[in-house]
């Protein structure tokens, strides 16, 4: 059955997990993509390699896959992430969601969906965390590699903004949010 694919744009800025809520809430295609804006695709194969990879592993508890990519100027992301070599990876660290894919049914098995973290920082080291929880796991597919401009939300909308103020702040809520939902789980 082919499903179309959906483009969905916020016209106001709410932060970055509000439009992934948003493009959750207003699709419901079986599998999601999360990709940044200012990602220009590599290879024309990249969305098929990504399921590939998703439905290879999944007996090993796959359920997030992360293309490859260059840093976006971030400097922040696991470096495994970064480059183009060819082989899959199981990730020991959290996947930006700059590009990557899910199927739908993730959030129901891990508690719901990513948190949002106003205006942008933590959401993927959140998620991360959750999942790994519930003992799913996140991979790196080799055969999927997008090229990551990077900085534009950060350089243009929150410009003169104390960015790292922004992160750290957001640190401590996301390392709240994992160590209660621990405690949750530990409980149960």
């Amino acid at each position: 059955r082919k499903v179309p694919i959906q483009y969905l744009r916020h016209d106001k800025q709410e932060g970055f997990g509000a439009a992934l809520q948003s493009g959750f809430n207003n699709t419901h295609n079986d599998w999601v993509v999360f990709l940044h804006a200012d990602c220009r695709i590599e290879r024309a194969d990249w969305l098929i390699n990504m399921l590939k990879t998703m439905q290879d592993n999944k007996d090993k508890g796959v359920k997030l896959v992360s293309a490859r990519m260059n840093d976006g100027g971030t400097g922040a992301f696991d470096e495994n992430v970064i480059g183009s070599q060819d082989t899959d990876l199981i990730a020991e660290q959290p996947l930006p969601l700059v590009c990557a894919l899910t199927h739908r049914n993730l959030f129901n098995n891990i508690g719901g969906f990513i948190k949002h973290y106003y205006p942008f920082g933590g959401e993927d080291l959140e998620l991360f965390w959750r999942m790994k929880l519930y003992n799913l796991k996140q991979m790196i597919c080799g055969k999927s590699y997008v090229h990551h401009v990077g900085g534009g939300t950060i350089n243009n909308v929150f410009k003169g903004h104390e960015t790292q103020k922004i992160f750290d702040d957001n640190e401590k809520l996301f390392s709240s949010d994992i160590r209660e939902l621990h405690s949750k789980i530990k409980i149960n």
